[in-house]
Parts: C-alpha cells; sequence; structure tokens
C-alpha cells in the first residue's frame, strides 16, 4: 500500500479543485507516493465535469457526490472513514502549491522528526494565495515572530485547512464532532465516544 491519501471537500470551488487536483497529479512521485485521492462534492451546485473529466484519467482519484452539504466535519470523517492508506493528508481544495508537498509529508513522517517524538499530526504553513505570505492566524504556535522561519517545531494544536494524521491517530482518538458544522472541529478535545 501506498503511504499516503488526501481527502478534499468540496462545495461551490470547481476552480479551485481543479488547480488542486493538477497540482496533485503533477507532484514529484504521484504514483509511487498516492493511494488515493478522495473528493468529496459537499452538494455543490456549481459544474464540476471538467474536473472530473480531468480526474478520470488518473487511477487513484475518487470522486463522490454527497446528497446533501455535510459540512465539513461530517465531510471529512466520510473521507476519513473511506481511506486506505496510514498517512492521511486533509486540505482545503485551494490548497498545495508546490510540488514536493507529498514527498515532504512522507519524508516527515517516515524521519526521526515526528516518530522521535512520538508525533501523529502534521500541521502545513497556510499562506494567502493572492500574497503569497504566511496567514498569522492560521499559524499553529502563539509566537509567530519565533517560529515562522521554522521548517519543523512542536505545536500545540493544528489547523483545518491542512494537515496530516496517522490513520491510527483517529482510530484511537476518534473522528471530528460531527455537531460542528464548518470551522473549529481541528480543537475538539478528548470525549466519551
Amino acid at each position: 500500500m501506498k503511504p499516503l491519501s488526501v481527502i478534499i471537500i468540496t462545495y461551490n470551488r470547481p476552480d479551485d479543485l481543479g488547480m488542486l487536483v493538477r497540482n496533485l497529479a503533477a507532484q514529484k512521485q504521484a504514483d509511487t507516493l498516492l493511494e488515493e485521492v478522495i473528493v468529496i462534492n459537499n452538494a455543490s451546485t456549481a459544474d464540476y465535469s471538467e474536473v472530473k473529466s480531468f480526474m478520470s484519467g488518473f487511477p487513484y482519484f475518487r470522486y463522490i457526490d454527497s446528497p446533501e452539504n455535510k459540512g465539513v466535519a461530517r465531510g471529512r470523517n466520510l473521507g476519513i472513514s473511506l481511506a486506505k492508506s496510514p498517512i492521511l493528508v486533509t486540505i482545503d481544495d485551494d490548497a498545495f502549491r508546490d510540488d514536493t508537498a507529498l514527498q515532504a509529508i512522507a519524508d516527515a513522517f517516515s524521519g526521526q522528526q515526528l516518530r522521535g517524538n512520538n508525533a501523529a499530526v502534521l500541521c502545513f504553513k497556510v499562506l494567502y494565495a493572492s500574497t503569497g505570505q504566511m496567514q498569522v492566524n492560521a499559524f499553529p504556535q502563539k509566537n509567530f515572530e519565533k517560529y515562522h522561519n521554522k521548517s519543523f517545531f512542536l505545536a500545540p494544536y493544528y489547523i483545518g485547512a491542512g494537515h496530516a494524521i496517522l490513520k491510527e491517530a483517529y482510530d484511537k482518538a476518534g473522528l471530528y464532532p460531527e455537531d460542528f458544522f464548518y470551522g473549529m472541529e481541528e480543537y475538539d478535545g478528548p470525549r466519551d465516544r
């Protein structure tokens, strides 16, 4: 099995999704790293036929039309339940700009950076698409000035826009709380399951 499953939820943003799936297909070593890319269309009214046509040329894309808008948490939970790989990458439909992102994710989990710290979550830096500047409010550390230039550091939380989590962590901690329709689901803590 290949190490990465990517989960994407989309709602009425076919152009953004189109750029993302093209970027994923162009990733260095995509054929060896990607087990699957699960795209969940959250009952969009926009036309996704061009994106679906592009994805049909690659065996690892799986497109699911949800009959209802499940929101973020329920949509992610659906993707997580379908995913097969040991590393689950969850990204917004307007994410990923460079062609080595998948390799960097796989390398981080296979190296000692994460494993040596018993880390199960890798959070991504979130940049504004229009300027390329880092979003301070999405940065996973309160002390931005101290940490923003570091390529790796332990963080107390992660942002939902882009992250990778070991599937075993979901197995132990559970899925996202389904009463969070949009936003803040990543801040959920342990609870009775």
